[in-house]
Order: C-alpha cells, then structure tokens, then sequence
C-alpha cells in the first residue's frame, strides 16, 4: 500500500471521528447546572385531586377541530363548555421523547433526542431522578401512579409509575394491535380508586401518518375509535362519584406534515391539539364553535399555547408545587376555577417567581425589577386585571427568553471535530498520481467551503437545498454534452437534460408551490393505473436484465429464467400488496376480488422471500465467478432505470475521472432531494424499513430506512462505478459486456482512478461537512441553530457516515475484494 493509498485511508478514518467529536461538542448534555428550587410561600386550594392524562400521538390540530373530524363527541364537549380546547406550540425537534419532556418536566427538548427517539433501549434515556408533575404528584401520597401505552414514558421514567405496561411502538405498521392493548385497560382502571394519575398514550394514530399520511384511509377510522375512547372516560368521571374531581387531559405529543411525518419545525408538525376536559368546566365562559376554523395560521386553533404550559397549569389545578425545571405559564382560562380571585392572583405569582427563578434573577435584573413592582400592586389590589395582565406579560416575556434551548457547547472537542474533517479534506492528495493543482484547482476548495458555509447561514437555503442541486445537476449534464463531444442532435445534447428534469420534476416532497410536480401528481392520482403500468414495465426489464446476467456464470435456461420471473412477480406483488394496504386510492382500479386476495399475503413474509433470493443470487455470482475466474457485471452494476444511465455509460469514453466522480456527487445530491429527501427530519420516511419486519428490529429497521432514503444516491454511487469501469475503454459499447467490465473493475485498481475517484469523494464530503460545522459554530446560539442547522448537520452526517463510508467506499471495497478473486 502506497503513501497516497495510506493517506486516503486516514482521511476516511478522520471524517467520523470529526463527526463524532463535533457532535458531542455540539450535541451531548452539559452537566445540569444547580438550581435551587423556588421556596413557595403560599400554597392555594386545588380544584381537582386526580387527573386521567391522555395523549393522543401525533394527533394534529386540525384532526380534532375541524370540519373533516372524526372526534364528533369531542367537539361537542367544546360546544358545551365542559371541553376547553388549545392549539399546544410544540418546539422542534417535534419527536415523542422531546415532547413527552415538555409535557412532564416543563422544559425545552434538545437535538440529543433524536438519537433518543429510535433508541429502544430502557438505560437510553433514564430521566427518573428529574423533577416532574408525575413526581410531584406521587409526594402528594394521594394514590398511586398508573401507565398504560407507548414504551417510551417507561424508558424515561422506570421508577416512577407504580402500575404499568407498556409496548414498543417503533412496529410502524401496526396502527390497531397496541391501542387495542391499552384500550382493554381504560374500563378497569377506572373503576378502581388506588390511583391519583391514569396515564395513556396511544401510538396508533402516529403509525397511520407515518404509512399513508394524513389522509390515509384509516385516519378517519382511527379518529372515531379515538373519540368513542374520550367518551367513555368523559362519562365515567361524570358518572362516578370517586372520579367527580378529575380532570382529564387529551394532548397530542406533535402533530405531522403532509406526507404524515415528524421531527421537523413546520406548522403541521408542531402544532398538536391539547384539551383539557372537565364537567366542572362548564361554569366559564361557553360561546365555542366546534368545528372550528384556524386563525392566524394554518393550524391555529382556538386559544395558541406552549406545549410546557400544561405543566404548571397541572400544578396549579392539582395542588402541588410547580416543577423546577418548567418554562411554562399557566392557562389564564382556568383562573375563574377559584372563587376568591386572590388565590388566582397568587397562583400566577408563585408562577413568575419560578420562572425567573430558572431563568436566574441575576441574569435578567429587569424582569426581577419589574416583578417586584407588579407584587406591591397586587399586594394593594388582589383583583386588578390590569395587574394580572402585567404579571401574564412579565411571564411570556421570562418564558421567551428561555425558548431557544440552551447549550453550553464543548469548544474543544468541537474545534477537534472541525480540525479533524478539513484534515480529512487535504489528506487524499498527498502524492496523488493524477492531480497537481493550479491556481484554479487550489482556488475550487475555498470557493466551495466560503459558498456552502455562507448558504448554511442562509434559512431559506438550508429548507431549500433542492433549488441549488437542481439546476446544478440540469447546467453540468448540458456542459458535458456540449464539451465531451457526444455527439449532436436530441441524443447527444437534450437527452441527458430532459431526463434529467423529468426525474427532478416527478418529486415525492409534495410541495405544491411546483407546478409540474404538482400538476404530475394530480394527473397520476385520477388515473393510477398508469403508475403501475410504468412500474410493472420497470420489474419486466429488471427481471430481463437480471436474466442476461445470469447468462454469464450459468448456462441453465428455464430454472434461470424461473429464478428471475418468480422474482419479478414476488416484488411486484408486494408492491401492490403494500399500497393496498397503505394507499387504497392507488389501487381504486381492482376489482374486490383481486384485493381481497391480495389481502390474505403475508407481507412480511413476502419481503423476507425476495431479500433471500437477493442475497442468494449475490452469493451464487460470487462462487461463480471464482469458479470461472472471472466476474459477473451484477456484482458491479445495479440496474435502476435504463435511460439516463445508459447515454452516460454509452458516452462516458469522453469523460475523464473528474467529470466521472462529479458527475456521480452531483447526481447523487439531485436524486436525493427528488426522491422526497430534504434537511428536515421529519423527511425521512420510515415506511419502507418495516419491509420483512414483524417486530420491532433496530438494526434492520434503520439500515433499510437508511437505503429507502439514499436510494437514490445508492444508485448513482453504483453508477458512478460502472461509468467509471468503462471510461478507460477506446471504444466502449452501448453495453459493455460482463468480461469488459470485469477487466475494467481490475484496471481501476491499478491505475490510480479508484484512488483520485474516492479522492475527490472524500474531499467533497469533508468539505461540506466543515462547511456545516463552520455555520454551527458561527450561530450556535441563535434559534436557526435548533431549527435548521442542526437537522442539517444529523444529515450531513449521516452522508459522511452512511452514504460515504458504508455505501460508496464499501462498494469499492467489494470490487476490490472480487476483482483479487477474479485475478
């Protein structure tokens, strides 16, 4: 191995270690600096002495308010009084675990929970020890804590529960098994009275987003039976004389975009509905319209609150101590609860002084001030609803003031992260055979860093990275028709272009300020028999394809053609099998019979089947190939579509090794974003993960979510591969046959294009990853840091990581591996 060998070696061993420390600079809790808790000094009679704690995940806004519900008795709870309803600001990132802090300790999430979320370990996240309503409320002694649903609140909180069971709920594609598990347990704890906190969180709702989106089919259904269960618990507190001082609280933890995911910082993801239920509520004010209509914006329903306000408003409706670290304020609408209003009055003042009491008197001497002046008028006059609104402004103003989350970054480790990825950027071209850099070629790199640093400072850019790759992708593909000589006319200049905006224009984000996409979308949603038209024509020339290179290492025709058949017929059958389970409208056109036959497969086991055969294949090319000495072109060519692909490998003998490996980052960053990606969380898809998963497996889950994401990417880092196997040839073919490229893949190895190829690579996935660092460390304490950038910087590392390393080096690491057989 030579030095320019061992220098790309290090650089690649550099970039996660570079993601690793700068993440836990950015990223890893500080240690919790000491607050002392505020010492109250009154303490103010309670209208309620149980609470039934509801949480309905991902339950939008608008599922529950508007016209479309299905929470009919719900909304007639609202029209009565007994219901008082609010649109609850969630703050991203809007992931369960974030949330259900907010919702117990009062505090603002951190980025750390995203790797929490899919964490499905009991020591991940252990929050026992930190000061919550639930503990608050079990020093109380009144009765004991009880927990039934979603696994996550066990994980944060092992020890507090004294009854409980709970179920993972990362099996995506179940929405009924695990709410019906909880929902056998609702009439029986009800009626027992050793309980002062009834915890349920239903997961069912979330998993028909997450599968088809809120407008799935099953969002309805799932609305209504959601309702029946609020109506059983409204008329067992009504009913019941041990529940008449209860108060019942439905809350969702987020809410969802439009293709029914989370994470991000839209208005549909952070806007959940939150009620708080009661037949005592029925004595405030009364002139609600349900449905209703949003105001301001989209998901704004009714009164606008944080999500953390339910904290000390449970505090204050309870009779127990608000918690240390809540940023809350309690809902002004429950103030008339207390006849003597001087107990509302203290209430809210007890409030502000735990609020500024987090947030540090020394550190806002003006809020401290003015506190103290607002106390000496209440003090004077109790009931002045001047004063209270004074007290209520002081609040907001404390409370956002803490909004942004708070981060006491490790500098060191992250300028050690930041060192170590613009090392990884210079490492490659120690001694590199193909590269002696001028002027310009030294210039590219710090134009490249300078532009990407400034765009990721940029909040428009960072939501919209697709409006720079798009036309990048259409400008180089016109260049290298018009300056690698392919030819002239509609094959040689336009093709490539219109391709490639085709497949820019067939987007998956569901953006409707694109016309084209959305006109594409419409088109294909009245007529979606043309989608499987052009999806069965894919599998029949996959399967042709797959079939010709069988030819090569085998000379057995019908088990051959058998072989590939049955396997085009499987993944096309479970295809439709997924959208009819998912997506009923794009299979409107089958007749009942066929979709009820459909129905009785086993999905889970189907997938498993075509995965088998998958791998089987691969490892039948392999044992061949070293039997024949000599290398089946499947083993270095992964066939997803025919056109684009075959004008680059039919013309690629003018490109040179640059052009090649630009070619393939630029392709690659396009694809991704036309395949629905984008820098949100809440992008991910996670549908696809579950394929050949009847429980919940973390390995498998993310590693399939992982390639169903970077599908796109994946293939054009297969491409790249097969272009650049070609690019050496003197007269290549339209399509090389499997023992031209065989010597080819040899002949990369040799002759330093596989060393300048990954070279650049590398440079260009350390570079922008430094670019990202720069812009986290410049903003790091803005509210576009937890907003924009570190979303972006969880997916450039993940490019680094998962793209880079695992698929792109990997895949020259495999080619290594066969062509030393092949030799």
């Amino acid at each position: 191995m030579g030095v320019k060998r061992i220098s790309l070696f290090l650089a690649n061993i550099l970039l996660p270690v570079a993601v690793v420390l700068f993440a836990g600079g950015l990223f890893m809790a500080q240690p919790p600096s000491t607050i002392i808790p505020y010492a109250y000094k009154n303490k103010t009679s309670a209208p309620f002495d149980k609470v039934v704690f509801m949480v309905i995940d991902a339950l939008r806004s608008d599922f529950v308010y508007s016209n479309h519900s299905g929470f009919e008795f719900t909304q007639s709870l609202i029209r009565s009084g007994s219901a008082v309803p609010f649109t609850a600001r969630a703050s991203p990132p809007s992931l369960t675990i974030s949330r259900i802090k907010a919702m117990t300790i009062g505090s603002n999430p951190s980025f750390l929970d995203v790797i929490l979320n899919i964490a499905d370990d009991n020591d991940a996240s252990d929050l026992s020890n930190e000061d919550t309503w639930l503990s608050r409320l079990k020093a109380t002694l009144r009765g004991k804590l009880v927990f039934y649903g979603e696994n996550t609140w066990l994980q944060l909180y092992p020890d507090v529960f004294d009854r409980s069971e709970g179920a993972s709920a990362f099996f995506v594609p179940d929405f009924t098994e695990i709410d019906n598990n909880i929902k056998v347990h609702v009439t029986p704890q009800l009626r027992l009275q050793d309980w002062s906190a009834l915890v349920f969180h239903f997961p069912g709702m979330d998993h028909v987003g997450h599968t088809g989106g809120p407008t799935s089919p099953h969002m309805l259904p799932k609305q209504r039976e959601m309702d029946l269960i609020i109506q059983e618990i409204y008329e067992a507190i009504d009913s019941q004389p041990h529940l008449h001082s209860t108060l019942f609280v439905v809350a969702g933890d987020h809410g969802m975009n439009q293709q029914g995911n989370h994470g991000g910082s839209s208005a549909g993801e952070t806007s959940p509905g939150m009620l708080l239920i009661s037949p005592r509520f029925n004595s405030l004010s009364t002139d609600r319209i349900a449905p209703a209509t949003p105001h301001n914006r989209e998901f704004d329903f009714y009164s606008v609150v944080q999500q953390p306000d339910i904290v000390p408003t449970l505090a204050g409706l309870l009779g127990f101590p608000i918690p240390t670290k809540s940023v809350g304020i309690f809902m002004p609408q429950f103030l008339p609860l207390w006849e003597d209003s001087a107990e509302g009055s203290q209430l809210l003042l007890e409030n502000a002084h735990q609020l500024l009491n987090l947030r540090g008197s020394k550190t806002d001497p003006t809020s401290n001030a003015a506190l103290e002046r607002i106390e000496s008028r209440l003090f004077i006059d109790p009931n002045s609803t001047e004063v209270m609104r004074d007290l209520y402004r002081l609040c907001d103003k404390i409370q956002s003031a803490m909004a942004t989350t708070t981060v006491n970054p490790n500098f060191r480790l992250l300028f050690a992260g930041l060192f170590s990825a613009f090392l990884a950027s210079i490492l490659p071209y120690i001694r590199s055979s193909h590269t002696k850099p001028g002027l310009i070629q030294a210039f590219l790199p710090v134009a490249y860093i300078a532009f990407y640093t400034m765009a990721m400072m940029n909040e428009n850019y960072v939501k919209q990275e697709d409006k720079f790759w798009y036309p990048v992708s259409l400008l180089w593909l016109g260049y290298l028709g018009y300056s690698s000589n392919w030819g002239t006319g509609i094959s040689g200049h336009v093709m490539p272009v219109l391709l490639q905006f085709l497949v820019i224009s067939w987007t998956q984000s569901g953006d409707a300020t694109h016309f084209l996409p959305q006109l594409i979308q419409t088109f294909i949603s009245h007529y979606p028999i043309l989608l499987w038209i052009l999806m069965g024509w894919t599998y029949i020339t996959v399967s042709a394809r797959l079939n010709r290179s069988l030819a090569s290492v085998s000379s057995v025709t019908i088990p051959r053609k058998l072989l590939t058949t049955t396997l085009g017929i499987l993944s096309l059958s479970f295809k439709f099998g997924s959208a009819t389970l998912n997506n009923p409208d794009l299979v409107s056109f089958a007749t009942s019979r066929a979709l009820g036959w459909v129905r009785e497969v086993n999905l889970a086991l189907t997938a498993r089947l075509i995965l088998s055969v998958c791998g089987g294949m691969l490892v039948f090319f392999l044992i061949q190939g070293h039997r024949h000495k000599r290398i089946s072109s499947k083993v270095l060519n992964f066939r997803m579509t025919k056109f684009s692909f075959q004008l680059l490998v039919s013309k690629s003998q003018n490109l040179s090794v640059s052009q090649v490996t630009l070619t393939t980052i630029i392709l690659s960053q396009a694809s991704f974003f036309a395949f629905g990606g984008s820098n949100t969380i809440a992008s991910i898809d996670l549908t696809n993960g579950f394929n050949g998963v009847e429980a919940y497996n973390s390995i498998a889950v993310v590693l399939q979510t992982l390639f169903a994401n970077w599908a796109g990417p994946t293939w054009w880092a297969c491409g790249g591969i097969r272009i650049l196997c070609v690019v050496n040839q003197p007269d290549p073919p339209c399509t090389p046959s499997p023992r031209k490229l065989a010597k080819e893949a040899m002949s990369i190895t040799d002759d330093g294009s596989f060393d300048f190829y990954m070279a650049i690579q590398t440079t260009f996935v350390a570079l922008g990853l430094a670019a990202v660092m720069v812009a986290c460390l410049v903003v790091h304490d803005t509210a576009i840091m937890w907003t924009f950038l570190a979303p972006k910087y969880i997916f450039a590392s993940l490019w680094v990581i998962f793209y880079h390393l695992i698929v792109t080096a990997g895949l020259f690491g495999m080619i290594g591996k066969v062509t030393a057989v092949a030799g």
